[in-house]
Formats: C-alpha cells, sequence, structure tokens
C-alpha cells in the first residue's frame, strides 16, 4: 500500500472529540487520496480515558477505550492496508514519532 495516512485516536479525548476528529481525519485521507488506518493504542497501554459512553471507571478493565470498538471502519477508506510496518513499529513508536515531528 502506497500513501497511508495513520490514524492515531487521542484516547485521553471524550468519545464525543474522538468521533469528530475521526470524521476530519477521514476527510482529509479522502480529499488526499490516502488510505485511512487506525492505530488505537494496545489495551495494556498507561493511557488514562475519559469515560467510554457513559459507562462507570470500573468497566473500563472490560471495555477497553478504543474508537475501532465503536465504529466499523469502512474497508473503502482504508483500502484494506494493513498499519505500516506493524513487525518492526509498535504503537509506541509511531507515537513517539508523531510526537516529534515538527509539521
Amino acid at each position: 500500500c502506497d500513501g497511508i495516512f495513520l490514524y492515531m485516536p487521542d484516547m485521553t479525548a471524550s468519545i464525543e472529540n474522538q468521533l469528530s476528529n475521526y470524521i476530519l481525519a477521514s476527510m482529509m485521507a479522502t480529499f488526499m487520496n490516502l488510505s485511512m488506518v487506525i492505530m488505537d493504542a494496545p489495551p495494556d497501554s498507561n493511557i488514562k480515558s475519559s469515560s467510554p459512553l457513559g459507562c462507570p471507571r470500573h468497566h473500563h478493565k472490560t471495555m477497553p477505550p478504543v474508537l475501532s470498538s465503536l465504529l466499523r471502519h469502512p474497508k473503502w477508506l482504508s483500502r484494506s492496508c494493513p498499519v505500516p510496518c506493524k513487525k518492526n513499529h509498535g504503537y509506541s513508536d509511531w507515537n513517539s514519532l508523531r510526537k516529534s515531528s515538527t509539521n
């Protein structure tokens, strides 16, 4: 797959903001003619999130706060592309690269 838009949702944001940002990212990927691939934080990460869907905080262990658990990402938008370099780069690697970017 060439031309991938790697979308990493801000898991600390409210679910409303995550969905709004997803819609914006999908429009950007469409207009740039890129395959949009979602990379959620792994369930064992130390990210503190807002309560998903209004569930009490004690349910967080049974319901991980990941955006992909709430929506069905269409194959036409991802063009069936996988997360790039998945064997060599995990979530923390891509997140470090994202944070160090000056663009």
